[in-house]
């Protein structure tokens, strides 16, 4: 089952451009598409068939989508990165990529049957 822009939304709100400011929301066509496309990109690069659930997976998709648009040159100052402690440095690790490693390791490790 591919995760849609709705469902990313809901998980991830901040990313939703929709102004909700007037009688009726009005779509952010240009951010729906970039959204979009990149659900489209994470689904590419996910092998379904290693996670436990169709749940699992999901997680996984719209973890790597969220770091895909982090990465988008335009998203720059939108971008929420991991400091280095008390420095306030800034990683160039975005806040979606460890959590992405660590549900995509966690159902790659061991042998699959079929």
């Amino acid at each position: 089952m591919a995760v849609t822009r709705a469902q990313f939304y809901v998980r991830f709100d901040f990313f939703d451009l929709t102004d909700y400011t007037g009688m009726s929301p009005v779509a952010n066509t240009v951010q729906d598409a970039k959204v979009d496309a990149a659900i489209a990109g994470a689904e590419a690069q996910t092998d379904r068939s290693i996670f436990p659930t169709v749940a699992y997976g999901d997680e996984v998709v719209m973890y790597l989508t969220a770091h895909l648009l982090t990465k988008d040159p335009g998203a720059m100052n939108a971008r929420l990165q991991k400091s280095r402690g008390d420095d306030k440095l800034h990683t160039s690790e975005d806040v979606f990529w460890p959590v992405y490693e660590r549900l995509a390791r966690g159902s790659a490790g061991g042998f699959r049957s079929t």
